[in-house]
């Protein structure tokens, strides 16, 4: 560990020798899909409008050094690519991107898991607007997908890989940044919205702003209701597959879902700003009771999130000083042969200091010092009253050099848990800048720390499980902000998996570490062109999985061989703005033991958008137009074709 430190030590001084004389800012753009910023100013109101990123915009990154040496593996989404697609939920925005698979059984609201270039749920870290909101009473602490929402997202930001480097033991599969937060302008604005659709629902909301010289005050309040369709659906291999859910008895499953928000910001003379924050998540959902079979059982969730930060921007450097809190609370009631009720009680919290310094021309010096602490207060029926803590110390080093074509970043961090040995990563990556050509390389370390759940849970528990390591390795490379490909690897060591105790069925499962590597190996492809001065635009993106194993050479379920998004954009006037988009998922497996298809379909969505005035907006969207009957999850069902149509107002 020692030696490993010190080389990294020596390895961030060395860069600083390979700095260029003048300082340079990115010139490529995290993955969009417009090509220039010039045409951007031609069609501001065009589908494909590129990002204009300033430093620290991405909140993923932390940093404007990892922005800088991050394009190939980050994503943004801002208000106008979700307004073009008009995604009903989160998991619609996700699976168009590459890299990216949401496993959902059942509609809104039902249970859901997320991949991220072929590592599962508990790999990836969920922040909104800077909040942590991954739960401890969830399976690896993971993401509780069932009630996040739309709503109130104004931008949605990815970065593919490990990153525990920059975040800790959640992030070693990748980060996922929700922002909430409006672009605040002097005086006071608003925006509202509201639509209808299938299956009885509705969604409405409305954020608030007011800004008067160093004083910003927003809110925001967001719901979405409806009578939902069936989760359960018949198996695959039944008589009755295919078949609709209704058409055999199965009832519906509804869902509620709300949130609101408060941000109190002011910034003092001295250019300090203070900031106080509170976002509360709240939803209810019915859900069946396994794989094909209908039931009636209830979830109710409630999340809080609440912090306070100090930040000041410097010249050639910004410093911030946070503490953040996340409470979740569920209850979960089950009728028939299983009745009963059940509640999750969990808690996270999370407080440090980063900054960042230019200190010399081409040379950016990035630390980070925070403490992280978890407490799971009962799971289902038992009280556990089990914490573990973490503290963390990252510091890394970007250097520009020959004439700023070439970036050099690398990073190490220090991790002491409560209950393991300390752990350190590391991150290095050399970006090449050629004319139009983006070329990178990049190594990096990541761990998983087995979660409070995972080691406690009186069903499934197993106290004698360890951190698991991982070492991921990635090339890839970008031409004039239009096509990106990259080449990744991940190794993992000590897998913790779900190890299925009285196959074939699997009512019961354990925990265990799966001894030895695990591997998976893919390539990921972005393309965005625009012809007409931005009146008609395509897109696209495929991910495939050369390899996706476990140490046993047993392919890992839920991730398909090859996913691909596609977007075509047509303005035939310049009030309406018209997306068709296309998804495809090849070869999937639904669980290892049983290995049932889920894969091998193709769905097709239509959006639109008429500007009707400079303040209103009429929108609508047709979610799988050719009705295709699919199941992502073996015995349940996916959304059917629906409409929804809506109105949004801004002043």
């Amino acid at each position: 560990m020692r030696k490993q430190i010190l080389f990294m030590t020596a390895l961030i001084a060395a860069t600083g020798l390979w700095s260029s004389p003048q300082a340079h800012q990115p010139t490529h753009a995290p993955e969009h899909p417009e090509n220039s910023e010039e045409r951007a100013q031609e069609t501001q109101d065009a589908l494909s409008p590129p990002i204009t990123l300033d430093p620290l915009t991405i909140r993923a990154l932390r940093s404007s050094l990892f922005e800088a040496s991050s394009q190939l593996q980050t994503t943004v989404i801002d208000s106008d690519e979700l307004s073009r697609n008009r995604w009903q939920n989160l998991g619609d925005a996700l699976n168009a991107q590459s890299g990216i698979i949401f496993s959902q059984a059942g509609g809104p609201g039902q249970q859901a898991s997320l991949f991220m270039r072929g590592l599962d749920n508990k790999h990836t870290l969920l922040l909104v607007d800077g909040f942590v909101l991954n739960d401890p009473s969830e399976i690896g602490s993971g993401v509780i997908w069932n009630h996040l929402h739309l709503g109130s997202t104004h931008q949605v930001e990815i970065v593919r890989g490990p990153q525990s480097n920059l975040w800790g033991s959640g992030a070693a599969g990748g980060v996922i940044s929700l922002s909430t937060q409006p672009i605040v302008q002097e005086g006071t604005h608003g925006q509202a919205y509201a639509s209808l659709g299938s299956f009885y629902s509705e969604r409405s909301g409305v954020d608030l702003s007011h800004k008067q010289g160093g004083l910003i005050l927003e809110a925001g309040f967001h719901q979405s209701e409806a009578e939902g369709f069936s989760a359960a659906a018949p198996k695959k291999g039944s008589d009755d597959y295919g078949k609709k859910p209704e058409s055999v008895g199965f009832g519906p499953d509804g869902h509620r879902m709300e949130s609101h928000r408060i941000r109190l910001a002011y910034t003092l003379p001295s250019g300090v700003t203070l900031t106080a924050r509170e976002l509360k998540l709240s939803g209810w959902s019915q859900f069946d009771g396994g794989a094909g079979v209908d039931a009636n059982h209830t979830q109710r969730s409630e999340t809080l999130l609440r912090g306070v930060e100090a930040s000041q921007h410097l010249t050639g450097g910004r410093w911030q000083i946070f503490a953040h809190r996340s409470s979740f609370d569920r209850k979960m009631t089950t009728t028939g042969a299983f009745a009963g009720t059940g509640t999750y009680d969990a808690e996270s919290s999370r407080s440090g200091f980063d900054g960042e310094l230019n200190y010399h021309p081409g040379m950016t010096l990035f630390i980070a010092a925070e403490q992280n602490r978890e407490h799971l207060g009962r799971s289902y029926s038992t009280d556990l009253d089990r914490t573990h803590s973490s503290q963390s110390l990252l510091i890394a080093h970007g250097a520009r050099f020959l004439e700023d074509r070439g970036l050099l970043s690398v990073g190490v961090r220090h991790n002491r848990h409560s209950d393991f040995a300390d752990k350190n990563t590391f991150q290095a990556s050399l970006n090449w800048q050629e004319r139009e050509w983006l070329l990178f390389a990049g190594q990096s370390t990541a761990y998983k720390a087995p979660s409070l759940y995972q080691l406690y849970d009186p069903f499934s528990g197993n106290d004698a499980l360890d951190p698991e390591t991982i070492q991921a390795t990635e090339v890839g490379f970008g031409w004039a902000d239009r096509l990106k490909v990259t080449l990744f690897q991940n190794r993992i060591t000590d897998l913790i998996d779900g190890v299925c105790m009285d196959p074939p069925n699997c009512w019961s499962w354990g925990t265990e570490n799966l001894s030895g590597t695990s591997t998976i190996q893919g390539a990921e492809m972005s393309f965005a062109q625009s012809w007409a001065g931005g009146a008609l635009g395509f897109s696209l993106h495929h991910t495939h999985l050369f390899k996706a194993e476990d140490t046993n050479g047993d392919r890992l379920a839920r991730r398909p061989k090859d996913q691909s998004a596609a977007h075509l954009d047509y303005l035939p006037i310049e009030a309406l703005s018209l997306r068709l988009s296309g998804e495809y998922i090849g070869d999937r497996i639904d669980q290892k033991n049983t290995k049932t298809q889920t894969g091998n379909y193709t769905l097709a969505h239509l959006a639109a958008n008429w500007r009707l005035s400079e303040q209103a907006t009429l929108f609508g969207r047709i979610e799988n137009l050719t009705d295709r009957y699919y199941q992502v999850v073996d015995g349940y069902q996916s959304a059917p074709r629906s409409a929804y149509v809506g109105l949004e107002a801004r002043f």
